[in-house]
């Protein structure tokens, strides 16, 4: 009877949220078409595993992207998933594409790297600002660009979406479209540098369009899912100057079921493992406690963070 006595206990014990269990197996949800995202979720996972043999991150390549990674989250179907905070905010609201499906458990974890807004148009075009794109072609490289995001991104210069016409087609065409001039303007959020932009650039002169510090001031204060973000000179062949958009990050998240000594794990292995992430790969290398400094000082963290992502940041200064 004893010996059955102290089973229990070690099992409850075990399996108290607050309490880490050894070598812990977690999901880690990615995409199915690897990319940015995959090689980052490559990186977390790998440092992860090697950090203090809490966690065994497999990573999961699952379908839809981030907002499939919501969805998944949302049925507690993945530990830990990539997404933008576009997707996670429409999730945890209830709102845009999660209308019938909203993930009230979403939690955040950390940021990562933008996706800056990438609005390009001919060097040689009469099209100097966002507000001359009013009854133009665009054209744009994925559902969620065309349909939430450039609209969004627009509407801080007064556009909305009978302003202008906007395409949805893959990468690639929605390139090849702009470069042969059947539209006015390729409009995207985008990582960067764009492997296809890069190229599109060396065959054309292109430029691409920033905004007006003040339109985006009060643009990122009314969109939730925008912060500020800049293209560095140089990012693509030919552009010699810092151009300002609005961005949308990209961000690990959670749900409030995992436990807060499995997120603090998970959390304190990427920030303590910048250097070897970076190495990896420089979009995996922008996950820094600089970049958690900063979200954390913006005070718009929607979802909200996870308990156990707080417990280290306030460990290391980061209230």
């Amino acid at each position: 009877m004893k010996s059955l006595i102290s089973a229990i206990a070690l099992t409850v014990i075990a399996f108290q949220p607050g309490v880490a269990m050894s070598n812990e197996f977690v999901t880690f949800g990615a995409s199915d078409s690897g990319g940015t995202y995959g090689v980052i979720a490559a990186a977390v996972s790998k440092v992860a595993n090697v950090s203090d043999g809490d966690l065994n991150v497999s990573v999961e390549a699952t379908v839809g992207g981030g907002r499939g990674n919501v969805r998944l989250l949302s049925k507690e179907r993945l530990t830990f998933g990539l997404a933008t905070v576009a997707d996670a905010v429409n999730g945890y609201r209830g709102t845009g594409a999660f209308e019938d499906s909203k993930a009230e458990n979403l939690r955040t974890v950390m940021l990562g790297p933008d996706l800056p807004f990438h609005l390009m148009v001919r060097a040689d075009s009469d099209i100097s600002s966002p507000a001359d794109l009013k009854g133009k072609r665009l054209v744009s490289a994925s559902a969620g660009n065309a349909l939430t995001f450039v609209p969004g991104g627009l509407s801080g210069y007064g556009l909305d979406k009978d302003s202008y016409t906007i395409t949805q087609l893959s990468g690639a065409e929605a390139v090849e479209t702009f470069r042969d001039g059947r539209v006015d303007a390729y409009a995207n959020f985008n990582f960067m540098p764009s492997a296809n932009l890069s190229d599109l650039a060396t065959s054309i002169d292109i430029r691409i369009l920033g905004f007006d510090p003040e339109k985006l001031a009060e643009l990122i204060k009314s969109v939730e899912m925008f912060n500020e973000s800049t293209i560095p000179a140089g990012t693509y062949p030919g552009q010699t100057d810092d151009i300002n958009v609005p961005g949308i990050a990209v961000g690990i998240f959670t749900t409030d079921s995992v436990s807060d000594d499995v997120v603090y794990a998970l959390t304190k292995a990427v920030m303590e493992s910048n250097a070897e992430m970076k190495e990896m790969h420089s979009m995996a290398g922008t996950l820094t406690k600089e970049r958690q400094g900063r979200m954390l000082k913006a005070g718009r963290i929607i979802p909200p963070l996870h308990p156990g992502a707080l417990r280290y940041y306030k460990e290391i200064g980061l209230n």
